[in-house]
């Protein structure tokens, strides 16, 4: 916009500054010195803006200038800051919380361009980039930081073009902090990420089944020690892998709508992906709600077959011995060796 049509456009706002509430255009031209048919064209550009609005009353038309006091009085009630803006730009008004921050009043500030609100020093350029490319019926949304006092706090600014206060159209722009919002997702994005590396890392399988037995869960580890990628296992029920001889030990009758999922035995066999048979220790913990009711099991199993072969080896050299021991003829007598 020139300075000659932003001047025909200023004398337009100050005829309202000279007693009337409500001018006709006939009334505007004789204030503002301009032709009547000037004045109809740089009124519907005001209109449009939000800077001004237009009421029929009757055959004549009638215009305000835009109001928004008693919007404001409920408005300022928010903690986020709260920018309104002309559809050209200008600044229509802002609430406490932005006012505070920028040391300033909307009187001060009423109807000037974006720039007084030095948002770009402030927040920088990406913000005041995006209000300019907001588009009606757009909303854009924009992060920044700020440091003050050696402290830096992060904004989150959504910036909507609609029809706003009594359907005139308007930026309005909300700047919400979230620096908290933002160090939580931080520090829970770290806890699952220590979390995935543990479960990825660890050589025990980690699993967990809903109340029915479903499975719902089952960490990376389980392709090593069972052959199954955790999705194939995932919507299957633990009864379909467990050996046959083992299920009657947490079953409470013969139905597999019988089992007691939460009574898992400390050992029992599972079937790999190859149909071979490996024993499994496991350490079972119900997940409760706050009801008290159970949500759903979480188990650690770990693979004790080669454990398990080498405790029967053993086992049977020993009957071995104590069989040769108890059948030979001879005497056999074990001493122990001192240095004497």
């Amino acid at each position: 916009m020139d300075s000659g049509s932003s001047k025909i456009n200023q004398n337009i706002l100050d005829t309202f500054s000279k007693g009337k509430k409500a001018l006709s255009i006939s009334d505007i031209s004789r204030l503002s010195g301009h032709h009547r048919h000037t004045v109809a064209r740089y009124l519907d550009n005001l209109v449009s803006s939000g800077k001004l609005e237009m009421r029929q009353h009757g055959q004549k038309k009638k215009y305000y200038l835009a109001d928004i006091q008693l919007e404001s009085s409920i408005l300022n009630f928010s903690l986020h800051m709260l920018i309104i803006l002309n559809m050209d730009l200008s600044i229509r008004w802002a609430n406490d919380s932005f006012l505070k921050m920028v040391n300033t009043t909307n009187k001060a500030i009423s109807n000037l361009g974006i720039e007084a609100l030095h948002l770009d020093e402030l927040f920088g350029p990406e913000l005041v980039t995006a209000i300019r490319m907001v588009r009606p019926g757009e909303t854009r949304s924009e992060e920044a930081r700020i440091c003050r006092d050696e402290k830096e706090t992060i904004y989150l600014f959504t910036i909507s073009a609609v029809s706003f206060f009594q359907d005139r159209p308007a930026l309005v722009i909300t700047g919400e902090d979230v620096t908290e919002k933002k160090t939580l997702q931080e520090a829970i994005r770290t806890s699952e990420s220590n979390l995935r590396l543990i479960t990825e890392s660890v050589h025990d399988m980690i699993i967990r089944w809903e109340t029915d037995g479903t499975i719902s869960y089952v960490s990376p580890a389980c392709e090593l020690l069972t052959g199954y990628v955790s999705r194939e296992l995932m919507g299957e029920k633990i009864s379909e892998f467990i050996h046959p001889e083992d299920l009657p030990r947490f079953q409470n009758g013969s139905m597999e709508e019988d089992m007691n999922w939460s009574r898992l035995p400390s050992s029992f066999r599972f079937r790999t992906l190859k149909g071979i048979w490996v024993w499994f220790e496991t350490t079972t913990t119900p997940r409760m709600s706050e009801t008290g009711e159970v949500l759903d099991y979480i188990s650690v199993w770990r693979d004790i077959t080669a454990w398990l072969e080498a405790e029967t080896k053993m086992a049977l050299s020993e009957e071995k011995y104590r069989r040769l021991f108890e059948g030979a003829k001879d005497a056999i007598i074990l001493m122990e060796l001192t240095e004497n």
